[in-house]
């Protein structure tokens, strides 16, 4: 019997445990959990997390070249983020979602692999590598431009010219440029007519003494120092008997914002590359979507420093320094600036090695952003205007003082290069309301007024 009452026992114990069935508690608790509530929650929250102006706002984002050349990159993971977040919560209720997202994501990558493999071969520079598009120069075209107002002008479209070379201006032939100008926007002059870009200008001021001394524009919109070495891999030594006597760098206003540390730093200046550098480099120059997202990264950034050149940037704006101050945000400029100094200093000597190369001698011309800055009866006055700098709040004033510090790490490497230094921001006094229609753009006035200045510097040369 006592074995009998132990048996009983165990079944009886088994049939609890087999029976079992979850507290109350429990069961409220397995129902609030829901894996894709959980999933569609996660997914917004990253999606707050990594996104460009998020970023930004925590990292001064401007100020790091991965997050620049990611901002493409970053808005289309967003994208993905908000839509799985959103799609999660509307189907929580279905437990067979996670399962067939996972199916939907894996197709969706397999077809994207194939249109990204078609995009490349298309418009990518795989088959028939041509470097050129990787700058954007535009070739062998006529472009009308409308001023809107931009600046007053007998006409309202000006003209703007490339030949089949990339190159702006006349000259009887390649072999026979006497300086080629190499810059950015304020080099390229696309709102300017052909006949009145200060190159033209210049090459008049010669020929009314007497030279015939040909100056050609190679600026491209957009271009900093990192692009101008790129020019002597990819875009130079494709004209076929380009011989040029000097290489005019006008430089200053794009490496101001340019980050040191950048991907093209190294793969431009070390001397020995790794595989892995190689591999990137070759991704870099023939990626049609590496393209796509820089030329994007570069627009936005643009208008963020408002140095856009666009028809719609480029508007009729009054100017006024009725508002402009005198006391600066930040100090100790030396150490804000120290990496990008020393990355651009570093960029320098290698163009002067490129100019040595082909046996020529560098010009380099500072820059003038003339409606940021000004002396009015020996006193400094700035624009007011707010900007982050390497983590740090400046104005107009600490822009002065900053690009003091670019212009004279540009005289240095120039004079140790044994180049040719001049010093326009310092020297060439400019009308500020009327020799620019922005910050640093010229005006046809601004531009004869750079002309004649570069003529007085550069005529005993010839």
């Amino acid at each position: 019997m006592v074995e009998k009452h132990k048996a009983g026992s165990v079944v009886r114990a088994c049939s609890k445990r087999r029976n079992f069935s979850p507290s109350p508690r429990e069961t409220a608790m397995r129902k609030k959990f829901n894996i894709n509530t959980v999933l569609g929650l996660f997914s917004l929250v990253l999606a707050l997390v990594f996104n460009h102006y998020t970023l930004y706002v925590l990292f001064d984002g401007y100020s790091y070249p991965l997050l620049q050349n990611s901002m493409l990159i970053l808005a289309v993971v967003d994208l993905i983020l908000v839509y799985t977040g959103v799609a999660f919560i509307i189907n929580r209720k279905n437990k067979s979602y996670l399962a067939k997202y996972t199916k939907i994501v894996a197709v969706n990558v397999a077809v994207m692999l194939v249109m990204i493999t078609i995009i490349e071969l298309v418009f990518g520079n795989w088959i028939n590598p041509n470097n050129l598009n990787q700058l954007n120069i535009i070739r062998d075209t006529q472009v009308h431009y409308s001023l809107d107002g931009l600046y007053s002008f007998e006409s309202d479209v000006v003209v703007y010219t490339r030949d089949r070379w990339g190159l702006r201006g006349e000259y009887p032939d390649v072999d026979c440029i006497d300086i080629l100008t190499v810059g950015g926007s304020t080099t390229d002059q696309r709102y300017i007519p052909d006949s009145l870009t200060w190159q033209n200008i210049l090459h008049n001021e010669f020929e009314a003494n007497g030279k015939e001394v040909w100056v050609v524009n190679a600026g491209i919109d957009g271009q900093s120092t990192r692009g101008h070495i790129k020019n002597f891999d990819w875009w130079f030594p494709g004209i076929p008997n380009l011989s040029v006597k000097y290489y005019l760098f006008y430089v200053g206003v794009n490496d101001y914002y340019k980050g040191a540390g950048h991907v093209d730093d190294e793969l431009l200046a070390a001397p020995v590359q790794s595989e892995l550098e190689n591999i990137a480099g070759v991704i870099a120059s023939r990626s049609a979507l590496y393209y796509l997202n820089r030329v994007v990264n570069g627009i936005i950034l643009a208008r963020v420093y408002g140095l856009a050149h666009n028809t719609a940037h480029h508007a009729y704006r009054e100017f006024s320094t009725e508002n402009w101050i005198d006391q600066p945000l930040a100090s100790n400029y030396e150490a804000i600036m120290k990496n990008r100094l020393d990355a651009y200093e570093q960029r320098l000597n290698v163009l002067c090695e490129r100019v040595a190369s082909v046996g020529s001698i560098p010009i380099f011309v500072t820059q003038s952003s003339g409606r940021v800055y000004d002396f009015v009866d020996g006193q400094l006055l700035a624009a007011p205007d707010i900007s982050q700098y390497e983590g740090h709040r400046t104005n107009g004033v600490d822009y002065y003082y900053m690009s003091r510090l670019l212009n004279g790490a540009t005289q240095k490497v120039c004079q140790e290069n044994g180049g040719i230094f001049i010093n326009l921001d310092a020297e060439l006094d400019f009308n500020i309301h009327d020799d620019f229609y922005d910050r640093c753009h010229n005006s046809p006035s601004g531009t004869d007024r750079i002309g004649k200045y570069l003529y007085t510097k550069l005529e005993y040369l010839f």
